[in-house]
């Protein structure tokens, strides 16, 4: 595992690297970022400087474009202890369908709507992880079911009274290719993807937030789920 002091820290008395991964690294972690908070602002102050953030944000994601697209699609809707499980694909842009987890608690109503909250998983696990589902059938995707329990993230926030939203991060699990030339999808593809995006004038992160911002443009539309109360989770 890459640490500080055994790949980036220079044992050269000139403090130089040879690494080009250590020297880039080391550039990073000694630059001050121009829109670091500052303590001591006031309210206004604080605004001005969190909508600038805000901005930054956006020009470093570099989102695709808005485009009008169809309505999500319910895939399958199946019963569970408390709670109903729904499959969902919503389409982002003119070529991506995404497929959702949708967790949706007894209580929940058009009279009666709760939170609702998006849920990530962490690098390569699944949506199905997420939400406490017995597993994910991919040929070339496996999805490591660590702490099972722990990592059910959804699962947790649906029994807490709240709509659960489990996802696939790019590139994985379902979003994987499904035939790769060698290797696991989870790694080999996902590098030729990030750099795909780089090359086309994208970045994975910004896509991967682009996706859920088009997601959340319908979901906090839902008759169900109060549009003043939505958070998010990963881990």
């Amino acid at each position: 595992m890459f640490t500080w002091e055994d790949n980036f820290h220079s044992k050269r008395q000139d403090g130089r690297h040879l690494s080009s991964l250590a020297a880039i690294m080391s550039a990073v972690r000694g630059a001050t970022p121009q829109l670091a908070y500052k303590l001591g602002l006031n309210r206004d102050e604080f605004r001005i400087w969190q909508q600038q953030v805000k901005e930054k944000l956006r020009e470093l994601m570099q989102f695709p474009a808005w485009t009008v697209q169809p309505e999500p699609v319910c895939l399958s809707s199946e019963p569970r202890d408390g709670y109903r499980l729904e499959k969902w694909e919503f389409f982002p842009d003119s070529f991506s369908a995404v497929p959702v987890l949708i967790l949706i608690p007894e209580e929940a109503s058009a009279s009666h709507p709760v939170p609702g909250v998006l849920c990530f998983p962490g690098s390569a696990s699944s949506k199905e992880l997420l939400a406490g589902e017995a597993g994910f059938q991919h040929p070339n995707c496996t999805s490591r079911r660590n702490f099972p329990e722990r990592n059910a993230q959804a699962l947790h926030i649906v029994r807490a009274g709240m709509v659960a939203v489990a996802f696939d991060n790019p590139g994985t699990a379902e979003l994987a290719e499904f035939n790769p030339p060698d290797k696991e999808t989870q790694w080999e593809t996902r590098e030729a993807l990030v750099n795909g995006l780089l090359n086309s004038g994208y970045n994975y992160l910004g896509w991967s937030v682009f996706q859920k911002l088009r997601f959340l443009e319908w979901f906090r539309e839902l008759p169900y789920v109060d549009n003043s109360r939505l958070g998010c989770c990963g881990h």
